[in-house]
This record gives C-alpha cells, structure tokens and sequence, in this order.
C-alpha cells in the first residue's frame, strides 16, 4: 500500500544524494566557462570526466575506477535491442520515402516505404530512425526550423525507374544528375509553390534525353532570365537563343498583407435576443 508520509521521508533521504552530482559538476566543471560549440564541450567533458575518475575518494580511499572494477562482475549486461523512451514515437512512411516528425520530413531508405518506424530524438540535434526490430536504418540532423524536408540521396538509391509524383522524389531525381543546381529547385518550388511539379518532372524526363552540360546551360539561362518554363528549356536546348524565345517573366507571387485589426465595441445582445425569438416562433 502507497504510504504518503513513508514516501515523502525516502525523498527526503535521497534528494541530497540526487542532487549532489550535479552541485559538483556545476562547480567544477561548468562555472565561469563557455564553449563555442556542442562539441567542443563534449571533448572537455570527456577530459574532465577521465581526471575525475582517476582520483582517489576521500572516504573510500580509492579510485572510481578502481571500484568499477569490482563492481563490473556483479553487473547485468545491457539488452541488446533498445529499449522505447518517453521521446521515441511511431510513424508510418509516406510513399515518397519520408516520415514526419516535428514538423518536417525525414527520408528513410526506399524499402521503408509504407512501413511504421521509430522515431527517436538524440542530444537534441539528431533523429535516429530504426525499423520494427530496433535496427537503425537512417540518421540526421534535426531541422533547424519547422517546414524542411531533409534528404538522404543515398535512401533513394536503387530504387526501380519511374516516373516520380511527389515534389521530393523529382527533386532527389533532379539532384542525383545535378547535385550543384538546388538551387533550380529552390526557385521554382518558390514560383510554382502550387504546383511545382510538372516543371520538376518536365526537367528530368529532359535530362535523360540531352547531356549534362547541355541542361546546366539550359538551366543557367533560365535563371538569367528569370523564366523557368519548360518552353523557354526546352528552346534553349534545341539551340535556339533567349531573344528568339517567348520570355515570360516570373516571380515569386506577393506576399498578402493583413487586414488591421480593429477593436469591436458594438453591442451584440440585440442578435442574441433576435435568435431566441425566431427559435421561440419556430
């Protein structure tokens, strides 16, 4: 039977042992310094970590490692599978190879598709994805804001020929024959948002019929002249020059601006009085 007053003297027996730990490592090791980077800090706390192991305790006159030792016998090994943390969570992958989490798209290797996954946060600065047997099949960084679509092209390798429909798989595709031109993605995503598709499409099914340096002029040109139809493309590959072509300018649609607000003052009550009697009529 839970007993609130028991309870309440083991937290208070132990809290001081709890909180020691930490009491020391903010005194020796985390007071008046500062890093540059995580893992900058990660090298310093392994250095410290080794000297504080290797110094003698006062009261048990002897070594943490030495300790260790004796202790390592007694020790039950680890279970070889991961265990489910409070963090971890179970997604299902799209058909395009990725699966949400906080807010962005993570890729997961092709044969993943359909199938549910573990997600699991690290450090705060990696998602560690792994199949139903606890096997880690992708890592990344963690997006540094809500919205991105991270990419592994290495995930995408493999996969049978086809036609691809979603606007990440073209760009995998696109940028598997041009790793240099994200950038191409980059503005027609921003001037198709809708649909930016069919242009992604369109400029893939080019590059399996004309060379690479071919598509890359095609493409700079594009750029130049700030129109990314595939009419314009498809001109400039057959040789003919911008000034010959329709130039259709495009950019990126105008962001909407928002009404003002405005404070209402005005009495609502007539409305409500008028909808209790139409309700007392009906």
């Amino acid at each position: 039977m839970f007993d609130p007053d028991h309870d309440l003297q083991l937290r208070v027996r132990s809290k001081g042992k709890v909180e020691e730990p930490f009491f020391y490592m903010e005194n020796h090791f985390l007071r008046g310094r500062d890093w540059a980077s995580f893992d900058a800090l990660v090298t310093d706390l392994g250095e410290f970590e080794a000297r504080w192991e290797q110094q003698v305790h006062r009261t048990t006159g002897r070594t943490p490692l030495d300790l260790f030792a004796i202790e390592r016998e007694h020790l039950l090994p680890l279970p070889s599978a991961p265990f489910i943390s409070s963090g971890e969570c179970f997604h299902k992958v799209n058909h395009d190879c990725l699966v949400p989490y906080d807010g962005s798209r993570y890729s997961t290797p092709w044969p993943y598709a359909g199938h549910r996954v573990w997600l699991r946060p690290a450090t705060g600065r990696h998602l560690i994805i792994r199949n139903q047997a606890g096997q880690v099949v992708a890592r990344h960084n963690l997006a540094p804001h809500k919205g991105m679509t991270i990419i592994d092209p290495e995930h995408y390798r493999g996969l049978r020929r086809r036609a691809a429909r979603t606007r990440a798989m073209l760009q995998v595709q696109l940028l598997q024959h041009f790793p240099d031109c994200g950038w191409f993605c980059d503005a027609v995503g921003v001037i198709y948002r809708d649909h930016p598709e069919p242009i992604l499409r369109g400029v893939v099914e080019l590059s399996r019929v004309y060379p690479p340096e071919a598509m890359r002029s095609a493409m700079l040109a594009a750029r130049e002249h700030h129109t990314y139809s595939l009419a314009f493309l498809r001109g400039i590959l057959a040789g003919q020059p911008p000034e010959a072509l329709p130039l259709r300018r495009e950019s990126p649609p105008t962001q909407l601006a928002l009404w003002p607000e405005a404070a209402v003052t005005a009495d609502l009550m007539p409305y409500g009085r008028v909808q209790r009697e139409a309700e007392h009529r009906g």
